[in-house]
């Protein structure tokens, strides 16, 4: 089974993170399927298809996950990511990271799936300049 394909065929919920500095970070727009972010979407196990992620090849070395949908129907959702990846991209002293969030609703017998998303769709033209930036103190 391809575990790239599972989880766009059901319900996920993902990250999107960019550690790159600064003025690079606030320019992206997700080309080629964010290529220069991690695309992390985490499709719980069903009773048909198991837990995957999306791209987990792109993932960086010693990244951690889980994806489950509790008793009572909740999503749980955990990772772990190396501040290495941050660190190569940006020294030691990193400053910023780019985030989004996005959720896949997918019911059986629809054509269309919702996406929702924490800022707007970074390849999107409602994405603006920056959105999703966090800042370290």
């Amino acid at each position: 089974m391809d575990t790239a394909e599972v989880a766009w065929r059901q319900d996920f919920v993902g990250l999107v993170l960019n550690g790159e500095p600064l003025p690079v970070s606030v320019m992206r727009d997700g080309a080629g399927w964010y290529e220069n972010s991690i695309l992390f979407t985490m499709a719980p196990a069903t009773g048909q298809l198991p837990a995957s992620v999306f791209y987990e090849d792109r993932l960086p070395e010693g990244t951690q996950y889980r994806c489950e949908v509790s008793g009572d129907g909740r999503y749980v959702m955990e990772a772990a990511i190396p501040i290495h990846y941050l660190q190569e991209r940006q020294g030691d002293n990193w400053r910023s990271i780019r985030f989004n969030l996005v959720v896949q609703d997918r019911d059986s017998g629809e054509e269309n799936w919702p996406r929702h998303t924490f800022m707007p769709d970074w390849r999107g033209d409602r994405n603006f300049v920056g959105s999703g930036m966090f800042f370290r103190d």
